[in-house]
């Protein structure tokens, strides 16, 4: 009976210590919004955090849901997450499953309209933190796949399937100086409507990124450069057997091709913080500085009253994000009160997302008009909360 007593005060006690370290984030994000409609983003996460002497133990699991009711992307995201954390002065674990649905996933990408019918998707992540003195290592890796789903996509109907995505890398730091290296791999499969494979798209990246963290009283400005080397391959065989609607209009066609591009990511994070008031300023600029590709596309087509029965194979060359880049800037300000025993994190985020190019074939004679101007100032935009009791 004295054990049971004992064991009881110490589940209390544990549950009182746990609960004084709860914490609710939600926050809703207006991703775009226009005439036809708006993609609005809803993530909620809840935290329980509580430590034993030197030891920091955390269990965080999230909901996240995207509702798309626009003209040229329409769909429902679903994200669950589940994330453990353990660490003590000199080692961390980081542990995150994450588990996604969707359904009927439909895309216009210049009058060319595809639709998935269903992703569901698996994703896992672990990460390693030792640290020595004023040195850290970081290893991490991930895993994620996504179950095979059938759709229409303008040239073909059939399904896709990617078996594996994976990444791992390592990240070094030594007082202000971070290193970081990984790899990126992974494949796409396709397959017609019997589940006869077609072709598969394969990708890799390389990554080296290096950022200085320069404090100064209030402010923190930390400057970064990040470097990729991004290459693959694609090919897909298409006959009159594994196509076999009756507007296919080839008896067969093959398309090879490659690409590979040198990706440069320069950035710069700048925080400010006073009081209760956090202000932080990130500018995050991608550029191509050269991407370049080629295709063969070798064909015959049928010969009947619509198709002229002609054969034949084209080259082209695929360089459309040559000279080419995205510049994000993001604005983030948070302001902390205290209720009695309820800490209150209230935020205001926006980015602005701004494209630009020095490639004369990638220029728009439309330009903005009013309408885009209106719909890219008020897209987002992101407000939050955060409670820890």
């Amino acid at each position: 009976m004295k054990s049971k007593i004992l064991f009881l005060l110490f589940c209390l006690s544990f549950f009182q210590v746990s609960l004084c370290a709860i914490e609710v984030d939600f926050n809703a994000t207006n991703l775009w919004s226009n005439s036809s409609g708006s993609a609005i983003d809803y993530d909620l996460d809840l935290s329980q955090c509580f430590s034993i002497k030197d030891n920091k133990f955390n269990i965080g699991v999230g909901y996240n849901q995207l509702n798309s009711t626009l003209d040229f992307f329409q769909n429902t995201f679903h994200f669950c997450n589940v994330n453990f954390l353990y660490a003590n002065p000199y080692f961390e674990t980081k542990t995150n499953f994450n588990i996604n649905n969707s359904e009927k996933i439909f895309l216009a990408v210049d009058k060319k309209e595809f639709l998935l019918n269903e992703i569901k998707n698996f994703y896992f992540k672990q990460e390693f933190l030792i640290k020595i003195n004023d040195f850290q290592i970081n290893p991490f890796a991930f895993f994620t796949k996504v179950n095979r789903s059938d759709g229409e996509f303008y040239w073909v109907n059939g399904q896709i399937e990617v078996p594996f995505v994976t990444n791992y890398g390592i990240n070094l730091k030594y007082k202000q100086n971070n290193f970081m290296f990984s790899y990126l791999g992974g494949n796409l499969d396709l397959f017609n409507t019997d589940a006869v494979f077609l072709g598969e798209l394969f990708t890799k990246s390389f990554n080296f990124s290096y950022k200085y963290d320069i404090q100064i009283e209030n402010f923190s400005i930390i400057p970064q450069f990040c470097y990729n080397y991004i290459l693959g391959n694609f090919n897909i065989s298409l006959t009159n057997q594994n196509q076999k609607f009756i507007l296919f209009p080839f008896i067969y066609c093959n398309i090879d091709g490659n690409f590979y591009g040198h990706l440069i990511n320069p950035k710069v994070d700048f925080k400010f913080s006073k009081n209760n008031f956090t202000l932080l300023c990130n500018l995050d600029t991608y550029f191509f500085i050269n991407q370049d590709g080629s295709y063969l596309f070798d064909y015959k087509y049928k010969k009947n009253f619509i198709f002229d029965g002609s054969s034949g194979s084209e080259t082209s060359q695929i360089d459309v994000l040559n000279h080419s880049g995205l510049i994000l800037f993001n604005l983030h300000c948070n302001y902390q009160f205290s209720i009695k025993k309820l800490f209150i994190d209230t935020y205001f985020t926006k980015c602005f997302v701004i494209p630009f190019t020095f490639n004369e074939d990638l220029k728009s004679e439309d330009g903005f008009k009013d309408e885009d101007i209106k719909n890219w100032l008020f897209s987002g935009i992101s407000l939050g909360m955060k409670i820890k009791y």
